[in-house]
């Protein structure tokens, strides 16, 4: 196997582990939050608790909600967005050089 091939093989392992990661604290970690600061600024949800809303937001990601399809896929787009915001900015700052 080459050099290259190597390469791109763990730049595709990196990148497909930071989507797991990403993806995953869109299922899990985002919904906490929401679910935390709804609470803090309108009470409960619809008078029941974290598990209501959890059950509701899963059961319409399993019927293909976009929005909360939107809302788990949300970190790794976010990063991605940053991503390519850092590169443009690099690129600005080597051509003014």
């Amino acid at each position: 196997m080459s050099t290259d091939t190597r390469t791109a093989k763990n730049r595709l392992e990196r990148e497909c582990a930071l989507f797991l990661v990403l993806f995953l604290a869109g299922i899990f970690v985002l919904p906490s939050i929401i679910y935390l600061v709804g609470d803090a600024l309108f009470g409960d949800y619809g008078g029941s608790g974290f598990s209501t809303f959890y059950g509701e937001l899963h059961s319409r990601f399993r019927a293909g909600d976009l929005g909360v399809w939107f809302l788990a896929l949300a970190p790794y787009v976010v990063w991605q967005l940053m991503r390519v915001t850092i590169r443009g900015f690099r690129r600005i700052g080597n051509a003014r050089q």
